[in-house]
């Protein structure tokens, strides 16, 4: 557990490095403080309003994942087609010939869908 002070190690440097990566792994507020940092989830919030540099890289890191996480809902929501590598080709001294690529198709999914709308414009989509 960090000591009163400690602080510095985290909101910089290589402490921050190691939170930055944790927010962009998918980690919520209080796995970072708790688990990896052993404080208190309401320290890492205090920090966030002490220390506005602290608390803008740690936004900034969290648009990453989310963001991901948006392009995978949209993409499930209208459907997607992808090439796959299905098998590969080697000649007789094991180097690769020829690589076959098969066309997917992710049919769109309409529960997907209902979510992006309404999330996305509650005031039209909201309740139905």
């Amino acid at each position: 557990m960090p000591r009163k002070g400690e602080y510095e190690k985290w909101i910089k440097g290589e402490g921050l490095k190691k939170i930055i990566e944790w927010v962009k792994s998918g980690l919520d507020d209080k796995q970072i403080a708790e688990d990896k940092i052993h404080i208190h989830k309401s320290t890492l919030y205090d920090w966030f309003n002490r220390f506005p540099e602290f608390a803008d890289a740690y936004k900034k890191a969290k648009e990453i994942p989310e963001a991901a996480v948006e392009n995978a809902l949209y993409d499930t929501a209208i459907g997607r087609t992808y090439y796959e590598e299905v098998r590969i080709i080697k000649n007789k001294n094991g180097e690769t010939i020829r690589t076959i690529h098969t066309k997917r198709k992710i049919p769109p999914n309409p529960t997907a869908a209902m979510c992006w709308l309404k999330h996305k414009n509650p005031a039209k989509w909201g309740d139905w």
